[in-house]
């Protein structure tokens, strides 16, 4: 063996002996913007997971400091100016968002594929105190009881209607959430119509971290069963579309419904579905699972659709078919309140596995 040879081995073995040392390192890798109407929505992608602090500075900016970010982009400003922001910088591991318009309210929150830190900016008058500390995770679960008032939704063999049905799991589920510390928002709490438009602007001014919307299927045949949960992307098969149709259908009750309504919603979804498609595919997976190890019920799987109450929501959002009520047995099980029971104790295990997950990766879902 040469010298040569034997120095290069040397080295070999005296690295491998020498511990690693771990990067802190975080870099990021884009910073991007929309502006809507009622907020300003600002997207800090990062190349990996690693906590953060928002607080308001004394003149008012927004910050967020996030440790060892560093940056190699071209730039570390970027001009706004859309009538509330006036612009985004970075500097010294912080993002610092500067203000047209103050005080306004934020909301920040965190996705992890890829991963990346929201922040929605709005011109309300603000809630936050200037020392705010936004790394607690998932706090608030929006439920959402399918139908109601002069929407019956499915109706069952022997008159049973979906709206009754989704209302009480949203009540029962509502409880048990409540009991685990979890700020919980229903978009109704009686028997009243509300239009999708509603339950989106809902969700989105009560910041919400999670949106469930609850249902009971209906099918041509009544010897359907099973259940099913829904993420918001195209649908990929008929049977998806068909329930899809039905779903959207109450669209035709809403007074205020237009072609122009249903292209704004159209935009909103395109905004947004692919920013939480993968957090909410995740959570209709959890869903399923959770069902399909207590109920005897066929699991119809995880599906994708473009259901018109799940576009333009602002977080994680999922529709779950508890089940087909035109079918006599699944009838007979949602009239009993054992059977509602369980469907709710299984709905919060499945939003609590969620956050456990949400909240163990710094607010970053898998």
């Amino acid at each position: 063996m040469t010298n040569n040879k034997r120095i290069l081995l040397l080295f070999l073995l005296v690295s491998l002996t020498l511990p690693l040392k771990a990067s802190t390192q975080v870099r990021l890798k884009d910073v991007r913007y929309n502006s809507r109407p009622d907020k300003t929505r600002i997207v800090i992608e990062i190349d990996r997971i690693s906590r953060y602090r928002a607080k308001r500075s004394s003149s008012g900016a927004i910050l967020l400091s996030i440790p060892e970010l560093k940056t190699t982009l071209n730039q570390n400003r970027w001009d706004v100016n859309d009538g509330l922001i006036k612009n985004i910088s970075y500097s010294r591991s912080q993002i610092t968002i500067n203000l047209e318009k103050s005080p306004a309210e934020y909301h920040v929150s965190s996705l992890r594929n890829p991963p990346r830190v929201i922040i929605d900016i709005s011109g309300k008058t603000s809630i936050a105190p200037i020392e705010q500390i936004t790394s607690v995770f998932l706090k608030t679960v929006v439920i959402d009881a399918g139908h109601g008032g002069k929407d019956a939704g499915a109706i069952g063999p022997t008159g049973l209607m979906e709206k009754t049905v989704t209302l009480d799991i949203a009540k029962r589920l509502r409880e048990i959430l409540k009991s685990q510390g979890i700020r919980v928002v229903l978009t109704r709490d009686k028997d009243e119509f509300a239009s999708l438009q509603r339950r989106v602007v809902l969700a989105n001014s009560s910041n919400a971290d999670l949106f469930l919307s609850i249902h009971c299927n209906s099918a041509f045949s009544s010897k359907a069963q099973g259940f099913e949960s829904y993420f918001l992307s195209p649908a990929t098969d008929d049977l998806a579309r068909a329930v899809e149709a039905v779903e959207n259908s109450v669209l035709m009750m809403e007074p205020h419904h237009s072609n122009k309504n249903k292209k704004l919603l159209t935009i909103l979804a395109d905004l947004t579905y692919t920013e939480y498609r993968k957090e909410s595919k995740m959570l209709a997976e959890i869903i399923q699972s959770n069902l399909d190890g207590v109920f005897s019920t066929p699991n119809r799987g995880v599906k994708s659709a473009l259901f018109y109450v799940l576009k333009g929501i602002e977080s994680p959002a999922v529709l779950v078919e508890l089940g087909f009520i035109n079918n006599f047995e699944e009838e007979r099980l949602f009239r009993n309140g054992r059977h509602r029971q369980l469907l709710a104790e299984n709905l919060a295990e499945s939003v609590l596995q969620f956050k456990k997950a949400f909240d163990l990766s710094a607010g970053f879902t898998k």
